[in-house]
């Protein structure tokens, strides 16, 4: 596996550095979390209506209820679209078995913020640590999936990764993520736990600490219109790197 850190700091950092490599970035040791760890599960649907498309009515967002339990207190993962967002089937909105899932349009993107909230309110709600990570990265003939990410601390990708990665910024973190392969849902994993590794190959696992919220942008490339593609996504899985 490679892992990429990102600090905003004043610290000294050691440089790794070697000839042919997927990424030259600042690298060094990850440090996991000492304070208790939020691990994300998706099995609730509170509403299910991102960027007003449905099949919900009601608030514009996707909310996951009691994604985790920090101090007593149940915590829920609310997705709200800041741009245009068209679904090729928002039906598919949601879960995907353990997954949460986001269902975009062929030739489309959509900017999302993710906020954890106080259960069944708006309240922000901070995370000492958690994770996200996204699964099943691919494409088909003229077509790519892509993802940009945000204020990360770092993240990891699996041996031999066939997600292209560069990191577009350093403060504040930003770095994007380009499938390379062509699936189809017959490779999807079925337990975040239990990567293959052709299923690792296709993943990054975000990692972020002291946390309310983070944006991801998702996009598809190609002709508008020419059909969809889904996003899923989960917490903890066999590629992160903090237990």
């Amino acid at each position: 596996m490679e892992y990429f850190w990102e600090k905003n700091s004043r610290k000294s950092f050691l440089f790794f550095f070697s000839g042919a490599a997927t990424l030259s970035d600042t690298c060094e040791s990850v440090v996991c979390p000492a304070k208790q760890d939020c691990s994300l599960t998706f099995n609730n649907v509170v509403q299910n209506n991102l960027g007003g498309a449905g099949p919900h009515h009601g608030s514009p967002e996707l909310r996951y209820g009691s994604v985790c339990t920090m101090n007593g207190q149940n915590i829920d993962l609310v997705l709200t679209s800041t741009s245009t967002y068209s679904a090729n089937n928002p039906i598919k909105n949601g879960l995907s078995g353990v997954y949460g899932n986001i269902n975009l349009l062929g030739g489309s993107r959509v900017d999302l913020r993710f906020q954890f909230v106080k259960s069944g309110t708006s309240t922000p709600f901070t995370l000492s640590s958690t994770a996200l990570t996204l699964f099943d990265l691919d494409g088909k003939v003229g077509v790519e999936e892509r993802v940009t990410a945000s204020g990360y601390n770092f993240y990891t990708v699996g041996d031999n990764s066939t997600v292209t990665h560069k990191v577009l910024s350093t403060t504040p973190p930003m770095a994007s993520f380009i499938s390379t392969e062509f699936g189809d849902d017959a490779d999807n994993p079925t337990d975040p736990m239990k990567l293959t590794a052709m299923q690792e190959r296709r993943s990054v696992s975000l990692r972020y600490m002291n946390v309310n919220s983070f944006n991801l942008v998702l996009e598809i490339s190609g002709a508008r219109g020419d059909g969809g593609r889904n996003f899923i996504f989960a917490g903890k899985s066999s590629l992160s790197q903090c237990p």
